[in-house]
């Protein structure tokens, strides 16, 4: 989203938000719930998209140069003693002065209540700050779920606040916008390979005679896949997912992880850790793990291909490795909606503890990295469940 906040000839205020808000809006909210916690199951579709879910998108800028953000969800914000969520999108690399945009938003039954955010800019005249803010008179409810081909209008009022010569402050805006769900069961082709089952939204908004038009393909088990937004002109700026991250939420002592990726030649290595959730020691060396990987070729033609590939995964702790068994499948678990396109999977799941070690607590771990020989990607999902240590 650097292309909304990073380059010259800006408008308005509104000019600068609405089309944000097309893309940041659904981009910054369309998850809820607690995380992937508690239960035990393993062997169960990725997911769901929650508040604990971290992505990683590629953003292409009008000028044609790329760049990788995170999005992430950053505490809560409350407006009128209602809380709502702090969706951030900027740069993976934290930097100073900051750049990206954060969304105040809820999700609850497919309503999302978006009341309002701010941008940051570089290059504002005071960087520290956001160079435009807004909380909405109301907060906007708008249906997630509309029905398909229906376009749904609604009306955006409140006071922005913007550094910007010559522009009051507030500055009123008093606009409508219309977005529609087009498909709830497109594709689209991403840096993770082809994303099925997605929902697919294009919005539009008409400021000061410029028509500003955005797209957005949302997959409820994943999050945010792709979205694209016609300004700044010549072109815009589009966001390509990366990776997804789930470091989960603790429920009755346990707690889930997940994470999927595309590794390759420039980005040869996928680990899960237990230890990245809270930079600690903190599983419990006595009770089992539940580690599950599965993998596959990126390239879906080279992704029927039934030989083994020669990569080697590692289950384990700090000290020590586990066996296991690499298994070849007709169908995912972990992307049931791929099963029956002719795709072979690559499996391996461990159920250990680890008594021996000396010290609790400890981290179990998950990882494959690709020999400098292999030249095609693959896309790896893992999870890992296990109890915390309690001193």
């Amino acid at each position: 989203m650097s292309g909304l906040i990073n380059y010259p000839n800006r408008r308005t205020a509104a000019d600068l938000f609405l089309p944000a808000f097309l893309l940041a809006g659904f981009l910054g909210s369309c998850g809820g719930g607690t995380g992937t916690s508690g239960g035990g199951d393993v062997k169960t579709a990725f997911g769901p998209f929650s508040e604990t879910t971290v992505y990683t998108s590629q953003v292409t800028k009008p000028d044609g140069t790329q760049e990788v953000f995170t999005g992430q969800t950053a505490g809560q914000k409350v407006i009128n003693g209602v809380s709502y969520a702090r969706h951030q999108f900027g740069p993976s690399n934290a930097t100073t002065p900051k750049r990206g945009l954060e969304v105040w938003v809820n999700l609850k039954d497919e309503k999302l209540a978006f009341a309002g955010g701010q941008t940051y800019y570089s290059t504002a005249s005071n960087a520290s700050q956001p160079y435009l803010a807004v909380t909405l008179d109301q907060p906007l409810e708008i249906d997630t779920l509309p029905p398909v081909g229906v376009p749904q209008t609604f009306h955006v009022q409140g006071d922005f606040s913007l550094q910007e010569t010559g522009i009051p402050d507030p500055y009123p805006v008093d606009e409508d916008v219309t977005y529609t769900l087009e498909d709830d069961a497109a594709t689209v082709d991403t840096g993770m390979g082809k994303i099925y089952n997605c929902r697919r939204y294009t919005g539009s908004a008409t400021v000061g005679g410029t028509l500003f038009e955005a797209e957005l393909y949302y997959k409820p088990e994943i999050g945010p896949v792709s979205g694209k937004v016609n300004w700044p002109p010549p072109n815009g700026f589009s966001a390509d997912l990366l990776s997804v991250a789930d470091n989960g939420a603790s429920e009755d002592g346990y707690n889930t992880i997940q994470a999927t990726k595309v590794i390759g030649p420039a980005n040869p290595s996928f680990q899960l850790s237990t230890y990245d959730v809270n930079q600690d020691f903190d599983a419990d060396k006595d009770s089992h793990a539940k580690m599950l990987l599965e993998f596959r070729w990126a390239d879906e033609q080279k992704a029927k291909e039934t030989s083994q590939p020669y990569v080697n995964p590692e289950f384990g702790t700090v000290w020590g490795i586990y066996p296991y068994e690499l298994v070849s499948s007709p169908v995912s678990i972990f992307f049931p909606e791929e099963n029956g396109k002719g795709f072979t999977y690559w499996m391996a799941y461990v159920d250990q503890a680890a008594k021996n070690e000396s010290q609790n607590g400890i981290a179990y771990h998950i990882s494959l990295n690709l020999e400098s020989f292999i030249t095609s990607e693959m896309r790896v999902t893992g999870r890992i469940h296990y109890k915390l240590y309690q001193p």
